[in-house]
């Protein structure tokens, strides 16, 4: 049960390490963090809470779930994985709180 649990955790980290690559991955990254600054999103939210929102480059799943990514690795964001009764856990993605962020 060990070796199945730390291979999932590794498989985790790798799909991060090869969607994140190329310049064009930080644009989304950056869009999200105004979007964080600006108090647009709540704590916790989902990526789903993000793309349907059509906001210029976060309007696709790939694009928002590169650009968490990039700011979790920055200790922006904290990802927390939430067991559902039914389907697939849900990833709730929570805000630091010491993040300088705009007024409402």
């Amino acid at each position: 049960m060990r070796g199945v649990q730390w291979c999932e955790y590794l498989e985790k980290h790798a799909r991060r390490a090869y969607a994140i690559g190329s310049d064009q991955d930080i644009e989304p990254a950056l869009a999200l963090m105004e979007k964080i600054k600006a108090r647009s999103l709540p704590s916790p939210f989902t990526s789903r809470d993000v793309y349907r929102r059509h906001w210029s480059n976060l309007d696709d799943p790939r694009l928002v779930g590169c650009a968490i990514a990039v700011l979790e690795d920055h200790n922006w964001l904290t990802i927390v994985e939430t067991k559902q009764e039914r389907g697939a856990p849900r990833e709730d993605v929570h805000i630091h709180p010491s993040l300088p962020r705009k007024a409402p």
